[in-house]
């Protein structure tokens, strides 16, 4: 018999009854134990890196950054962080603040990042007995500094149908 849906170090009590086909009833002696301590890890999968650049709207030419959205899921519920760095060596030099919330899907916004530039990138997350998981490099580009998709499409149809 398996038993699941347990607390890692917590004491439980178990006993095992049981009827047979003529209605007599048998019950064991209580056997007292503790579950053992969460050592494992979360297991971190499906991680999605989207690059884009933040709207023009929001800075000018000159100051025009990237920024990476990433996405993931954990097979528990766990803390949230990326880890980046220029190049794509596996440096991480920066990372972005630790969300502490426990969660299974998970999203974080890596932004003031150059544009047209490589970075390494590693999702990190640990569940509630600070059991850590990383799960890296993933080495991405940001986008060319120019117009977003939303500003491209927004722009042709400007011109198409001499609007805005």
């Amino acid at each position: 018999m398996e038993i699941s849906g347990l607390v890692p170090q917590t004491p439980y009590i178990a006993y095992i009854e049981g009827v047979d086909e003529y209605g007599n009833k048998a019950v064991s002696e209580s056997v007292k134990f503790t579950t053992a301590t969460d050592t494992r890890p979360p297991k971190i999968s499906n991680v999605v890196v989207e690059p884009d650049l933040i709207s023009r709207s929001d800075q000018t030419d000159k100051s025009r950054s990237a920024q990476f959205v990433v996405s993931w899921e954990t097979d528990e519920p766990a803390t949230s962080k990326v880890e980046f760095g220029e190049g794509g060596a596996g440096v991480y030099t920066s990372s972005s603040k630790l969300d502490q919330e426990l969660r299974t899907k998970h999203l974080v916004i890596v932004s003031g990042l150059m544009p047209s530039k490589v970075y390494s990138l590693q999702v990190v997350s640990a569940d509630s007995y600070d059991n850590t998981a990383k799960y890296g490099p993933l080495v991405s580009i940001t986008p060319r500094s120019n117009d977003t998709i939303f500003e491209t499409v927004l722009g042709t149809i400007s011109n198409i149908f001499k609007i805005f």
